[in-house]
């Protein structure tokens, strides 16, 4: 293989027999495998850093009843039975609490900055950081 890189340092492998030849840019630099076995590897280490900073604004109904039913609250308590408690005990008199009682009982997907996340944080008094936390981890979770 031919190895190249690009100004942004992107790297490019061609075929070493010159039948790729006619796709090589003149804007690619020429570099060696080492050269772009390091530029590969530096590209994976900014990925890898990106996903762990990564925050998703949505959970599947899954990943959210999982990751609150794994998070345990220091009474011992699942953070889902705590809500579940706390949500079936709202009283129908306001159109935020039936909001909440039917994306509890019905939601496909949990939005971060929903009606429904926010009144969780609130009840279990949770920083940003603790339900961004709550959203990473419940996004690796997979059925």
């Amino acid at each position: 293989m031919k190895f190249f890189k690009d100004t942004d340092d992107n790297v490019f492998a061609f075929d070493e027999d010159g039948s790729q030849d006619k796709y090589i840019s003149s804007d690619l630099v020429a570099i060696s495998k080492g050269e772009a076995d390091k530029l590969v590897e530096k590209a994976q280490e900014m990925s890898r850093a990106e996903t762990e900073d990564y925050i998703p604004d949505t959970l599947s109904r899954f990943q959210m009843l999982s990751i609150l039913k794994i998070s345990k609250l220091d009474s011992g308590e699942s953070m889902y039975q705590v809500v579940d408690n706390f949500i079936n005990k709202l009283s129908d008199d306001s159109p935020d609490n039936i909001i909440i009682k039917t994306a509890w009982d019905s939601a496909s997907e949990f939005r971060r900055e929903s009606l429904l996340v926010s009144a969780i944080q609130k009840h279990l008094n949770l920083s940003a950081a603790e339900i961004d936390e709550l959203f990473k981890n419940g996004a690796q979770l997979s059925t």
